[in-house]
């Protein structure tokens, strides 16, 4: 989480950096949770894939070209203001 956190604001950005870092942590498990909890109340994974509109597993990456502006896409959604202030500034 606390990787996450770090590089929240430049993930957020976006471009392919943004994009190969958020399918790096997509890879592990523990980054797949950490990305769950930036919303408030946490997002399951199904609705991540609702919000995706598409299949958001580990091993999807390499077959989906737009994979990685997908994960941004609902990244930019679930981020909750309150506890990421520094993001709506």
């Amino acid at each position: 989480m606390e990787r996450l956190v770090s590089q929240l604001e430049s993930l957020l950005a976006g471009g392919p950096a943004a994009e190969a870092d958020l399918r790096a942590l997509w890879a592990s498990e523990a980054g797949r949770i950490a990305f769950r909890y930036l919303g408030a109340p946490p997002i399951s994974d199904d609705d991540l894939e609702t919000l995706a509109e598409s299949r958001l597993a580990a091993r999807s990456a390499d077959a989906d070209a737009e994979y990685g502006e997908k994960l941004l896409s609902v990244l930019r959604v679930i981020v909750d203001p309150r506890r990421f202030p520094w993001i709506a500034a």
